[in-house]
């Protein structure tokens, strides 16, 4: 990233967060369902938590782990049968760590109904092979650590003004 305008930076960014887009379908079978016939939130946060994992490292191309999730909505219990798809996507980059937003969605095995079940938040720090944490994106110089900070307070700027969540920044944008 270094050598890169301020511009670029953001377009680059921004092009990231995009292939690091993830997308996983799974089936529910009755193995994964409680005594209601529906998924166990354990299940469902389990499976959140991997797809944010693999959405985090898609994006930095480094050793990630989780520190915490936050704000998880179950808005709709997931009945056994059908097939769930669970959505990430980064929705802030900070320094040495970064949030992923996960929803999972309920499809019908045999028609075209589909309904968010869950969403939540997970936060996820890059670790050196000392497990130290690091940038989350490869920037060596100051000058670029200052562009690249720059970048992501022009991405997300009101997460920047008043540490704002993912959730309250995506609803400030509709």
């Amino acid at each position: 990233m270094e050598n890169i305008k301020h511009s670029d930076r953001k377009n680059l960014i921004n092009n990231r967060i995009q292939k690091s887009l993830t997308s996983v379908f799974k089936p529910v079978f009755p193995t994964s369902t409680n005594h209601y016939d529906t998924m166990f939130g354990g299940t469902a946060l389990f499976l959140m938590d991997e797809v944010a994992f693999i959405t985090a490292t898609r994006f930095s191309r480094k050793p990630m782990v989780t520190v915490s999730s936050s704000k998880i909505d179950f808005k709709k219990p997931i009945p056994h049968g059908t097939i769930v798809e669970l959505k990430g996507e980064v929705c802030y980059v900070g320094n040495t760590s970064l949030k992923v937003k996960v929803e999972i969605f309920i499809e019908q095995m045999y028609s075209d109904d589909r309904t968010k079940a869950i969403e939540g938040e997970f936060s996820f720090v890059a670790l050196d092979k000392n497990n130290i944490s690091v940038m989350a994106l490869n920037v060596t110089s100051w000058k670029s650590k200052v562009c690249l900070h720059e970048s992501l307070k022009f991405i997300f700027p009101m997460c920047y003004q008043r540490k704002m969540d993912c959730r309250e920044y995506r609803e400030a944008q509709q």
